[in-house]
């Protein structure tokens, strides 16, 4: 049995820049985003004498469990076409995760992608770097989801803190950031429980891409202050990204339970900064503080270390 994890991720800044229709329009893409320690885990698994040998049986495990005898059957999106890419015969596969990861913001599918392949890699005992790795995860997951994004993948295949730029969604290049940051402030996510669907949101998003240049040009600022380590104003400035992606995008907050809990976190006064992650309608909360302020009070939040 061959068992992979990775990280999911958390964006900062330039969420929606590196949606493929924005880039192939304005020719650049900037998001800085961090690795976690929550993670998705894979395990692949092909028996000597059973269902995968004997009997010709995919076994698929996830929050759902499928059996069939051939790829182009399989539901889940992920398994289909990573075993589809590579022509596997039939094995069993398992998918977990840290965290419910169906639209949480934090790229989960993303990361289920790269740690199967991972796993299917060694099954099959080739060789492939980290880089092209992460580029084989993107056009696996753009066979489902076309309006992926580049930041999904490396955000969660590149440890650490760092910023990823790219002009044409083919060569990315990637500055790594120092980590001194955490040693002052803690992250937090915070599930909203309101799940959604993020291709139909990125899908609308793809048609105004207007919207996003404002985006775009926030994410460069932060850049500036993330390289002089003026991590109070990086901080001060994804607030009012966050406020500037509310009044842009409407679809990001559509329901008033989600309006809800932004405006308590609003209130809060040991709360530095908040947003929401990924595309918007659900999906996780992140929230930042000092380090003297653990956020207790809220029951589901989740305290955030990074993955180095």
């Amino acid at each position: 049995m061959i068992i992979n994890k990775t990280p999911l991720r958390i964006s900062f800044f330039g969420g929606s820049t590196d949606n493929p229709a924005f880039i192939k329009k304005y020719k650049k893409s900037l998001v800085i985003n961090l690795a976690t320690n929550l993670y998705t885990y894979s395990s692949i698994f092909k028996d000597k004498f059973g269902y995968n040998s004997q009997l010709k049986k995919y076994i698929l495990n996830y929050s759902e469990r499928e059996i069939v005898t051939n790829i182009k059957y399989i539901k889940n999106d992920v398994i289909r076409e990573c075993l589809k890419l590579n022509k596997l015969s039939p094995v069993s596969v398992y998918l977990t995760s840290d965290i419910f990861s169906k639209g949480s913001g934090l790229a989960a599918s993303s990361s289920y992608v790269l740690s199967l392949l991972k796993c299917i890699h060694e099954l099959k005992k080739t060789k492939i770097s980290n880089y092209n790795l992460m580029k084989q995860a993107l056009f696996v997951e753009r066979k489902f989801n076309k309006f992926c994004g580049y930041q999904d993948p490396f955000g969660c295949g590149i440890p650490g803190f760092k910023i990823i730029s790219t002009k044409d969604d083919v060569e990315y290049e990637v500055n790594k950031l120092s980590i001194d940051i955490f040693k002052r402030f803690n992250l937090y996510v915070l599930p909203s429980f309101i799940d959604r669907n993020s291709q139909k949101i990125l899908k609308n998003l793809s048609k105004e891409l207007n919207l996003i240049y404002p985006i775009y040009e926030i994410a460069k600022e932060a850049e500036k202050f993330i390289l002089k380590k003026d991590y109070l104003k990086f901080f001060e400035l994804m607030k009012i990204s966050w406020d500037l992606k509310k009044k842009s995008i409407p679809t990001m907050m559509q329901n008033n339970d989600l309006v809800k809990i932004d405006n308590m976190l609003e209130k809060d006064k040991d709360i530095i900064s908040h947003k929401l992650l990924g595309a918007g309608s659900g999906g996780c909360f992140l929230l930042v503080s000092e380090k003297k302020n653990l956020l207790k009070r809220y029951k589901y939040a989740i305290k955030l270390n990074y993955y180095e």
